[in-house]
C-alpha cells in the first residue's frame, strides 16, 4: 500500500469491549499473528480517534451485532431471528425465520415487527445479554455522530432532525410477543422478545444497517459501570428490578417509560462526552463477539482470545451451528512493523501469518518466491483521495458560509494537477483504477462512467486559475519567479491566506513506499500554488481532522460493501459538525437527492437518484478522488488456510471464524499453472492448469476456476475476469489469457483454484505472476512445465521442461539459463546452467535422507543481451508417500507401464526408493516472475 495514501479512516461502525480471561495455555499453532504498520489508538470505541483501521482491526473482533451477513452480503439470523413477514401478529419460525422483508403489499409499511432470541448470547464477563442491552445500544448509537446515520429513520423528531430534537427518543417499542411453538422451545422465554420499529420515513437499508447496531453492555456503559468510571448517567429507563440487577441507576417504576430514552432535562440523562472520554483499561473492554479482549501494550502488541461461549453460552438456537461456528484459532496477536518492507520480511520469515496492509506490487514477486506464502489480489470498494477543509478559505467557504464558496475554482484547478493515470500505470503497475468520482469502477452496478474525467494538464489548471471566475473569487495571477515557502513573492495570492504557504498533511513515509502525489505537489508550485507537504503521524492527522484544524490531507476510505449509502455518511451536511463529513461539505441540492435515495425502494430508480447526487459531488469536488487500488494481501498458507474474500479483502469475520491449519492427511489436490512469464500489452497467450492427486497423478473431472485481477480470460466462448472449467482425462484445462493495454510495465496475477469431490482438501490454489510490457520493449519469457506433477519422494527424480522465448514468441535456444533450488543439497538439479537448448529437459533429484514432507523452491532464470531477464519460481513437494520410476531409457514416470518400449525383453525399470506415507500441508503456489533488468 502507498506510504502517503493510507486507508486509515474506516466508514462503518465498530466498537470495543471485553474483559480478559485468566490466561489459559495457548497453542502457538492456533494463534494468528497479524502484522500491520501501526497499532490501535484507544480501547474506547466512541471517540473520533477510534475511527481508524488499526483500532477497528482489534475492536471489531470483540464487539458484535444482533444480525450477521453472509459473505455474499445476504442477511443471516443471529440474535434477530426474522420479521413478521405476513403481519398477522405471529412469528412463524417455519416460514419467517431468517426473513428480512415484508410482504409486497404491507398493511403498515413503516411499522415492522422483528423477533429476537437472546438465549445463548452472553457478554464476555458472563452477564446475559438482553433486550435492555439492545435498546441501550440503539440510544448510545443515536448519540454517536459516526454511528447514527443508519438510525435517522428512528429519530422521534424525524429523519431530517436530530436525536436531541426528539428529546432523545427513538420510535422503537417492545411489542407484544406471539411466537408460534415457543412453548416447546428450550431456554428462557423472557429472553425471546419482539420489537416494533415505527419508521418516520422509509429507509432502503433498514434491514442490513438499522437492524444491526453495534452492541454495548448496558451494565458497563451506564452509571458508574460498577465502579469502572465516573457516572455517565442513563440512556434509557428500565424496570427497577433490572436496574438493581445490572447495578445502574436507571430504574423507573413507570412501565410506560421502560425502554424509552432519558430526556436531556432529567438529572439521569446520559453524558455522552464523558463516555467518549473514558480511558479504558484492558479488563473493561467487554463485548459479545467471537473474540474477547486480552491486552494492549502500546508499542508492543494487542491480543484477543477466542470467546468459547460465542453464541453457545448455555441454551442456544440449534439452527445457528449450521452456518456459524466457533473460531478454530485460539486468539490473535496484533504486531507492529512500521514499514511495508519490514512487514513483508516478517511474512517471509514466518514471524507473522498475515500482513494487514496492502502489499505494493514490487513486493509481490518476493512473496511468491516463498511457496508457503499465498497472495490474494481483489478490487476493493474504497478509494484514496485528497481532502479539503471547506470550512475556510481558500479551499472552501468564506467565513464558513456555504453560500460563499470561494474555493470552487481552486478545487477545479487541482483536479487537473493530479496525474492519476500515471500513478495507476507506473506506480501501482495497473493494480488499481483511476478515480474521478466517489464510486469505484469495480462497483459495477452503481458506477457512473459518464462523469467528467479531468486530465493531468498544467495548462488547463493555469487557465482555470487565470479565469475571470477565479479572479472574482480572489485568486491572483501567477507572478514571475519560483513559487515556494521561501519565495512567496513568486506565488499566487489566494483568498484568506494571500501568498502564504498551505499544508498538505500526509502520513509519514514509514507507512510504506513513496508518496504517490509527490510529483503532483511539485506541479502545484509550477502554477503558483504555495504548497508544503508535511509528513505527519497518523494520530496527529486524525486529531487535526477532528478539530477541523487542517488545510488539506491525503488519506483513504475503507468501505464495507458496495451500497453507495456511504455517500450520505461522507458528504451529507448533517455530518459536517462531528460526523464523517470531515471536509465540512454542505450543499442543499445534494442533501435532498441523497436523502431521496435512502427513501427509494426501487433499485433502478434509486440508482438514478444516486447518480444525480453524485453529479453534484463531481461538480463541486468537495474532495479529490485519486484511485481505487487492487488490494494485494499476503498470508502464510502453511499456517492457515480457508480464507474468505469479502468486500475485496480476506481480513473479515468469515475468515477469522473459518481459517484453520492445513490438514496433514496426504489426500490433497495440487494444481500447477503453466504460463509464459511475460507478454506484450494487449497480447494473448494460452495458459494451462493441471490438477494432480496426492501422489502426483493427474485428476480428471476436477473443477478449476481461473481468475485474473486485470485483463481477461477466454474459454468455452466466454470472456471474463474468471472462467470455470473441468479437467480432461489428463487433468488439464486451458484458457486464453488476454493482457490489458498498458503504457508502462504492469503485472497480471493469475490464480487457479481446484476442487474435486473425491479429495479431502477443500481447495487447491496456485498463482502465477505475468508481466505485461508496453510495445517496443525486448524481453524474454520463460515457462516451466512439470510433466508428471510437482511431487516426488526422497531419493526420487522429477522431470522438468523449460521453454524460453522472446517478446514475439520465438524460441531463444541460445539464452543463458540458470537453475537453482532453495536447498541444492536436498533437491539437486541435474544441471544448473547452460543454454536454453541445453536445459530444455532436465531432472530434479531429492535426497534420500528427507524424512518429512518438505517444500522447496525451484527457480529458473533466463537472460540474453539486449533483453529484459525472465525468471520462474515453482514449488516442489518432497513427500515420503510419493514414488516415481526411472525407465531403462532414462525417462522418469509415475508408473512403469508409462515407460517407452525398449528393444530388449529382460530390461527391468529401476525403481527409486519409496518410503512410508506421510501427509502434506495443502495449498502451495506455483509462481511465475520476471526480473526488470536488461542485459
Amino acid at each position: 500500500m502507498r506510504a502517503a495514501v493510507l486507508a486509515a479512516i474506516v466508514l462503518m461502525s465498530t466498537l470495543v469491549a471485553v474483559a480478559p480471561d485468566p490466561v489459559a495455555a495457548e497453542d502457538p499453532a492456533l494463534i494468528l499473528k497479524v502484522g500491520a504498520p501501526d497499532e490501535m489508538r484507544t480501547r474506547n470505541p466512541l471517540p473520533a480517534t477510534a475511527n481508524d483501521v488499526w483500532t477497528h482491526d482489534v475492536l471489531d473482533r470483540v464487539y458484535d451485532r444482533p444480525l450477521q451477513e453472509r459473505p455474499d452480503g445476504t442477511l443471516l439470523a443471529y440474535v434477530a431471528k426474522g420479521v413478521d413477514y405476513d403481519e398477522d401478529g405471529t412469528f412463524e419460525p417455519a416460514s419467517e425465520y431468517d426473513t428480512w422483508k415484508e410482504r409486497p403489499s404491507p398493511i403498515s409499511p413503516l411499522n415492522i415487527t422483528v423477533y429476537y432470541d437472546f438465549n445463548g448470547v452472553r457478554w464476555h464477563d458472563g452477564v446475559q445479554l438482553d433486550v435492555w442491552d439492545l435498546l441501550f445500544s440503539y440510544h448510545l448509537g443515536a448519540m454517536h455522530p459516526a454511528l447514527n446515520a443508519s438510525l435517522r429513520a428512528l429519530f422521534a423528531a424525524g429523519a431530517g432532525a436530530s436525536y436531541e430534537d426528539g428529546n432523545r427518543q427513538l420510535t422503537i417499542d417492545i411489542a407484544a410477543k406471539n411466537w408460534d411453538g415457543e412453548g416447546t422451545m428450550a431456554g428462557d422465554p423472557a429472553l425471546r422478545v419482539a420489537f416494533r420499529f415505527r419508521l418516520t420515513e422509509p429507509y432502503v437499508r433498514f434491514y442490513d444497517r438499522t437492524l444491526a447496531p453495534v452492541l454495548f453492555p448496558m451494565h458497563v456503559w451506564s452509571g458508574t459501570g460498577g465502579g469502572r468510571h465516573a457516572d455517565f448517567g442513563c440512556a434509557i429507563y428500565v424496570p427497577t428490578a433490572v436496574a438493581a440487577a445490572k447495578g445502574v441507576p436507571c430504574g423507573s417504576p413507570d412501565p410506560a417509560r421502560h425502554g424509552q430514552g432519558v430526556p436531556p432535562t432529567d438529572t439521569l440523562a446520559y453524558r455522552f462526552p464523558d463516555a467518549r472520554g473514558w480511558i479504558i483499561g484492558d479488563a473493561d473492554v467487554i463485548g459479545s463477539g467471537p473474540f474477547r479482549f486480552q491486552s494492549f501494550v502500546p508499542g508492543v502488541e494487542a491480543r484477543v482470545l477466542r470467546n468459547d461461549d460465542y453464541y453457545v453460552g448455555g441454551v442456544y438456537d440449534a439452527r445457528l451451528p449450521r452456518i456459524l461456528k466457533l473460531p478454530t484459532i485460539e486468539g490473535i496477536r496484533f504486531l507492529v512493523y512500521k514499514t511495508t518492507q519490514l512487514g513483508v520480511f516478517a511474512l517471509q520469515s514466518g514471524e507473522i501469518d498475515y500482513y494487514q496492509w496492502n502489499v505494493p506490487p514490487e513486493f509481490v514477486p518476493d512473496l511468491l518466491r516463498v511457496p508457503e506464502i499465498g497472495v490474494e489480489a481483489n478490487a476493493e470498494p474504497g478509494y484514496f483521495y485528497l481532502g479539503y477543509n471547506l470550512r475556510r478559505a481558500p479551499w472552501g467557504y468564506e467565513g464558513d458560509d456555504p453560500g460563499k464558496d470561494v474555493g470552487f475554482w481552486l478545487r477545479q484547478a487541482v483536479a487537473n494537477l493530479i496525474d492519476r493515470r500515471s500513478l495507476v500505470s507506473n506506480l501501482l503497475q495497473n493494480f488499481g483504477y483511476t478515480m474521478f468520482g466517489f464510486i469505484s469502477p469495480a462497483n459495477t452496478y452503481w458506477f457512473d462512467d459518464t462523469i467528467p474525467k479531468p486530465l493531468y494538464d498544467l495548462a488547463q489548471a493555469q487557465t482555470i486559475l487565470d479565469s475571470p471566475e477565479a479572479r472574482a473569487a480572489g485568486i491572483g495571477p501567477d507572478p514571475p519567479g519560483a513559487c515556494s515557502k521561501d519565495t512567496p513573492a513568486g506565488c499566487r495570492s489566494l483568498p484568506g491566506i494571500g501568498t502564504a504557504s498551505f499544508e498538505i498533511l500526509k502520513p509519514q513515509a514509514d507507512y510504506g513506499y513513496e508518496d504517490p502525489m509527490v510529483m503532483s505537489f511539485a506541479a502545484w508550485r509550477q502554477v503558483g500554488l504555495n504548497s508544503i507537504v508535511k509528513p505527519t503521524a497518523f494520530g496527529e492527522i486524525a486529531n487535526r481532522i477532528t478539530a477541523h484544524d487542517f488545510d488539506l490531507y491525503l488519506l483513504g476510505w475503507q468501505i464495507d460493501g458496495t451500497d453507495p449509502d456511504y455517500l450520505f455518511d461522507l458528504f451529507h451536511g448533517s455530518n459536517a459538525a462531528s460526523g464523517l463529513n470531515y471536509g465540512g461539505f454542505r450543499n442543499a441540492t445534494y442533501d435532498a437527492l441523497i436523502e431521496g435515495s435512502r427513501r427509494e425502494m426501487d433499485r433502478d430508480a434509486r440508482r438514478g437518484l444516486i447518480w444525480q447526487a453524485h453529479d453534484v459531488l463531481v461538480a463541486a469536488r468537495p474532495a479529490e478522488p485519486i484511485y481505487a487500488r487492487t488490494n494485494i494481501e499476503g498470508f502464510r498458507q502453511d499456517r492457515f488456510v480457508n480464507w474468505t474474500v469479502v468486500d475485496g479483502t480476506i481480513w473479515n469475520y468469515w475468515s477469522l471464524i473459518g481459517i484453520r491449519p492445513p490438514r496433514v492427511l496426504g489426500e490433497d489436490l495440487h494444481v500447477q499453472l503453466t504460463a509464459a512469464s511475460a507478454m506484450y500489452s494487449g497480447a494473448s497467450q494460452i495458459v494451462t492448469a493441471t490438477v494432480f492427486g496426492p501422489e502426483g497423478r493427474a485428476v480428471p473431472g476436477a473443477n478449476v476456476d481461473l481468475v485474473v485481477d486485470v485483463g481477461t480470460l477466454t474459454a468455452d466462448g466466454a470472456t471474463a475476469r474468471g472462467v470455470s472449467l473441468n479437467t480432461d482425462i489428463n487433468g488439464r484445462v486451458q484458457a486464453t489469457l488476454n493482457a490489458p493495454v498498458v503504457e508502462g510495465l504492469s503485472m497480471i496475477l493469475l490464480q487457479a483454484m481446484a476442487t474435486h469431490p473425491d479429495f479431502y482438501s477443500a481447495l487447491a490454489v496456485s498463482e502465477a505472476l505475468v508481466y505485461v510490457f508496453p510495445p517496443g520493449e525486448r524481453f524474454l519469457s520463460v515457462s516451466v512445465e512439470l510433466p508428471i506433477g510437482d511431487i516426488l519422494g526422497p531419493g526420487d527424480a522429477l522431470p522438468v521442461r523449460v521453454d524460453v522465448r522472446d517478446q514475439d514468441g520465438e524460441p531463444m535456444p541460445d539464452a543463458i539459463v540458470n537453475v537453482t533450488t532453495t536447498n541444492e543439497t536436498l533437491l539437486r538439479p541435474s544441471r544448473t546452467n547452460g543454454t536454453a537448448a541445453d536445459l530444455a529437459s532436465s531432472l530434479l533429484e531429492a535426497d534420500a535422507s528427507i524424512a518429512n514432507a518438505t517444500t522447496f523452491g525451484l527457480t529458473v532464470t533466463a537472460s540474453a543481451p539486449g533483453f529484459f531477464d525472465a525468471q520462474t519460481s515453482v514449488a516442489i513437494l518432497v513427500i515420503p508417500a510419493a514414488r516415481t520410476y526411472r525407465c531403462p531409457t532414462g525417462e522418469v514416470v509415475r508408473d512403469p507401464a508409462d515407460c517407452p518400449a525398449v528393444p530388449t525383453t529382460d530390461a527391468t525399470p529401476v525403481i527409486l526408493a519409496a518410503v512410508a506415507a506421510v501427509g502434506l500441508a495443502a495449498g502451495f503456489a506455483a509462481v511465475v516472475l520476471v526480473r526488470r533488468r536488461r542485459r
